[in-house]
């Protein structure tokens, strides 16, 4: 009877053990569920920093290409500005020298689109770029990398 009793009693410890080791699974469930919803939380608090980040920078782009445009088109009045004065010039010219005299020597012709050999844009780092009116372009990104001397004329 002695056996029945022990087994029994270890029986009894082993349940009670066993009813323990549950409990402790269920709160390492519950703590296991409780740091995967943290870390979905912080997961999308980075996405959502990044992708914050990435609109700012967006914008900040945007305001850069505006900012080009602005000044783009400030030095196409200017330039309007200048062909405008030079054909009142060209046209007076004419009216005091006649047709003819405009015969004699020929008109400048716009400069084509040449390709700069040592100029390097800033911007999208191409090494392609154009000289167009008074300015050095980039190829690539249409953004003014410099200004070009102008040269004396010689009479």
């Amino acid at each position: 009877m002695s056996e029945e009793i022990y087994n029994s009693n270890d029986y009894c410890k082993l349940a009670e053990e066993f009813e323990e080791l549950k409990k402790e699974n269920a709160e390492l469930a519950r703590d296991k569920d409780h740091l995967m919803n943290l870390f979905m939380e912080s997961s999308e608090y980075v996405y959502s920093v990044v992708s914050n980040m990435e609109i700012n920078d967006l914008r900040q782009k945007c305001k850069r290409l505006e900012a080009d445009y602005e000044i783009s088109n400030r030095e196409l009045l200017v330039k309007q500005v200048e062909i405008t004065a030079l054909r009142a010039e060209l046209e007076a010219a004419l009216v005091h020298y006649g047709k003819d005299a405009a015969l004699n020597f020929p008109l400048p012709q716009p400069p084509e689109a040449q390709e700069s050999e040592s100029t390097s844009c800033k911007f999208c780092g191409s090494s392609k770029s154009d000289r167009r009116m008074n300015s050095i372009v980039c190829s690539n990104c249409g953004r003014k990398i410099g200004n070009i001397a102008p040269t004396e004329v010689q009479e």
